[in-house]
């Protein structure tokens, strides 16, 4: 079974996304801000990572960065989330492996993390 960590400051969307993946079989990991969530990825290197962009204190694009950068972690799939459409050069340049945007359904998102769970698999990567 695939683990999902996602990192998102706001909680209804963050326990929104996580009771859609649990029903999906997938287990998930929630945190609330960017420094959270790479302690979380630290500690339980999980399959993929949804991250918000916009968060107080370390933006998504920051966590992206440093997890790019983390030698051992740096393979692992990761979606941006946002509301904002025009940051999409800038977290393909930063390394995401997926943007999207929060308004562009579940079933684009569904899609996506099926797409990179699997890809990954496949590669037969570690997080």
């Amino acid at each position: 079974m695939s683990t999902i960590l996602i990192i998102d400051d706001h909680e209804v969307v963050a326990e929104s996304l996580a009771y859609l993946l649990n029903g999906e079989g997938f287990d998930t990991l929630v945190t609330r801000s960017g420094r959270e969530g790479l302690e979380a990825i630290e500690n339980h290197q999980p399959d993929l990572v949804i991250c918000d962009y916009a968060m107080p204190g370390m933006t998504g694009l920051d966590v992206l960065k440093v997890l790019r950068e983390h030698p051992r972690l740096s393979k692992t799939p990761f979606i941006m989330l946002t509301m904002f459409r025009d940051l999409d050069e800038s977290a393909k340049k930063a390394g995401a492996d997926a943007f999207l945007s929060k308004t562009n359904g579940l079933d684009s998102l569904l899609t996506t993390v099926y797409d990179l769970v699997n890809k990954k698999k496949d590669n037969g990567a570690t997080a």
